[in-house]
């Protein structure tokens, strides 16, 4: 049996990477039910402290619970910690593989389409442009949309029955693609706007077609 082996990040602690762990290996049961995922938790014990409240970090505890609370967003903040590293895991889980896929009719337009032509056309919206520069990711976010809707993994997506009520996926995809590219070309650039990125990835979901009665679930 395949084992898959779940490292966490530099930043993860319990009771995150136990949560973080269990969504894991929800997908990938439902794509492949004969891979085991093991877990490798080293933050408790080999990882770093943060001393002084984070004071040394630079917009640490923006949006976020005050030390020794409860954070409620502590499981979106390692999902996107996973996103920042591949930004199209979620659209893979979303879409498994299903085999071939049905002839379209004479005529049809392939299932998809109308998604796509909105996707490129985002980085017309003033609004959105707005908060892409706030987050700091407006100046790669172009590139990175082309970069989702024509990988193999994005054209999947496109083109199964969950895509037309997940465009928060699909608009996480393309953010997390847009901070991964800026982190590349910027590797001095300033901490990211977690609000400012909430905000865009809402705006795009908001203009892409879709279905509402299965869409915006969110995180």
């Amino acid at each position: 049996m395949t084992t898959v082996l779940f490292v966490h990040g530099t930043g993860v602690r319990e009771p995150g990477y136990s949560g973080s762990l269990e969504r894991i290996r929800e997908g990938l049961a439902a794509v492949r039910p004969d891979v085991t995922v093991a877990p490798c938790h080293w933050g408790g014990s080999a990882g770093s402290a943060l001393r002084a409240d984070g004071l040394s970090v630079p917009g640490y505890g923006t949006g976020r619970a005050a030390p020794g609370e409860e954070d409620p967003e502590a499981g979106d903040v390692e999902f996107w910690g996973l996103l920042y590293v591949d930004p199209l895991l979620e659209l893979r889980l979303l879409a498994p593989e299903s085999g071939a896929r049905a002839e379209l009719a004479p005529g049809a337009a392939p299932a998809g389409e109308a998604l796509t032509t909105a996707a490129l056309a985002l980085a017309r919206d003033e609004v959105l442009r707005g908060l892409l520069d706030a987050a700091g990711i407006g100046g790669e976010f172009a590139a990175a949309v082309a970069a989702v809707v024509t990988s193999p993994d994005g054209r999947d997506f496109l083109r199964s029955p969950a895509a037309p009520g997940e465009p928060d996926a699909l608009a996480r995809a393309f953010v997390a693609e847009a901070v991964r590219r800026t982190a590349a070309r910027e590797p001095a650039a300033p901490a990211l706007d977690g609000t400012a990125r909430d905000a865009a990835v809402a705006r795009i979901a908001a203009l892409l077609p879709g279905d509402a009665a299965g869409s915006h679930r969110g995180r």
